[in-house]
């Protein structure tokens, strides 16, 4: 007499190592969100209804209030800038709402003069209503 074969029951699928899997991804992307690069001093931007939203921080100028430039973390001037900065990428410039406005003006001149073609002043956008 011959028996019919067992069928093998699926075996259960053990999902702890993609479990651990995702904890470690959480972790490490919270602690490389906390120790990414950021400006060494705080920059409160100036508000607009319409602005450029921030692309990280490649390539972003720092104004500060009392006139300095900061670039990738370390204070600069304006030669320093145009000498190390490649006029062929975008160039984006985080001026703080207390900076002298005849300097911002003047930086993007000079900028626009050294053959940056892609120069922008970022703000921080408000909805609706009245710009301060």
């Amino acid at each position: 007499m011959r028996l019919p074969a067992a069928t093998p029951r699926p075996r259960a699928e053990n999902t702890i190592a993609l479990i651990n899997v995702v904890f470690l991804l959480l972790v490490f992307f919270l602690v490389a969100g906390t120790i990414s690069s950021q400006s060494q001093r705080a920059v409160t931007l100036a508000r607009s209804q319409q602005g450029i939203a921030a692309e990280g921080d490649r390539g972003i100028v720092v104004l500060l209030p009392d006139g300095s430039l900061m670039w990738n973390g370390e204070a600069v001037d304006v030669d320093l800038l145009l000498a190390q900065a490649v006029p062929d990428l975008p160039l984006r410039i985080a001026a703080d709402q207390n900076a002298p406005a005849g300097r911002l003006v003047a930086l993007v001149a000079d900028l626009r003069a050294a053959g940056f073609d892609d120069v922008a002043v970022l703000v921080s956008r408000v909805p609706g209503g009245s710009a301060q």
